[in-house]
C-alpha cells in the first residue's frame, strides 16, 4: 500500500482513499463524512480520531472535536474561520493557542506562495529589495522587520531621503493601509518602485526596486 493511501471500511466495502486528495473529514450522523477534491465524500464508522491515527500527523489536524482539516488545503485563516481550498469555511474552536494559530497561518503562507527560482534569482539583484514587515496599526511610519535580503537596509534608505517627502509618506502609507486591510498598492518615486501586498493581519511585504539614477 503506498504511504500517500490508507484503507477504510465504508458501506460493508474497503476502499482505498489518497491522502493528497483529502481536504478535511467532519462529523454527520455518528459517521465521519471524508471530503475530496475530485471525488464524491465517503461515510465512514471509524471516528475522527481514528482517522487521525492513520494519517500523517505533519499534515493533518483536529481543529474541532469534529472538525479534521489537511493543512495542504487550508487556503485562509480569519480569527475561527478555516476555509478550505473547496470553499467550504469550517469552525475552530474558541481555546486555540497563540502558537498554534501562528503555526497554521504561516502553513497558509506556504500553501500560498510558492517560491520559483526565477523569483529567488530576482531577489537576489542589487536593485531589488525585499522584507516582511509588521506594521504598526495606529503609528505612522513605524514597521518592524521580521525578515529581509542582504540588500534591504541600503535600498531602504532611498524612501527615507526621497525628495520632498511626499512619496516616501504614500509608501509609508500605502504599507499601513495594505498590512491591515489587505489588497495590493504600488507606489513609484523618482528614485524607488514599491510594491506592498498583505501576508497577515498588521503583516506585509514588500519589494522595493531602485530605479536608474538612484545612488
Amino acid at each position: 500500500m503506498s504511504k500517500n493511501t490508507i484503507k477504510i471500511t465504508t458501506a460493508h466495502k474497503q476502499v482505498m482513499i489518497d491522502i493528497d486528495d483529502l481536504l478535511y473529514v467532519v462529523v454527520q450522523d455518528r459517521k465521519s463524512k471524508l471530503c475530496f477534491g475530485n471525488r464524491e465524500p465517503i461515510l465512514t464508522n471509524l471516528s475522527i480520531r481514528k482517522l487521525l491515527e492513520m494519517l500523517p500527523q505533519d499534515q493533518f489536524v483536529l481543529i474541532n472535536k469534529g472538525v479534521l482539516i489537511s493543512l495542504a488545503h487550508l487556503v485562509e485563516i480569519d480569527q475561527l474561520n478555516y476555509r478550505m481550498s473547496d470553499g467550504t469555511v469550517l469552525r475552530a474552536r474558541v481555546k486555540t493557542s497563540s502558537q498554534h494559530n501562528w503555526q497554521m497561518r504561516m502553513r497558509v503562507l506556504e500553501n500560498q506562495y510558492t517560491v520559483q527560482q526565477e523569483v529567488y534569482d530576482m531577489m537576489l539583484s542589487d536593485n531589488i529589495a525585499f522584507a516582511v514587515l509588521q506594521v504598526a496599526q495606529k503609528e505612522r511610519k513605524h514597521a518592524k522587520v521580521i525578515y529581509c535580503n542582504s540588500v534591504w537596509d541600503s535600498i531602504a534608505t532611498i524612501i527615507r531621503s526621497e525628495g520632498d517627502g511626499k512619496v516616501a509618506d504614500e509608501a509609508y502609507d500605502a504599507m499601513q493601509e495594505v498590512a491591515w486591510q489587505g489588497g495590493i498598492r504600488r507606489v513609484r518615486g523618482k528614485y524607488f518602485s514599491a510594491c506592498f501586498f498583505r501576508c497577515d493581519q498588521g503583516v506585509c511585504a514588500c519589494v522595493l526596486r531602485k530605479l536608474d539614477g538612484a545612488e
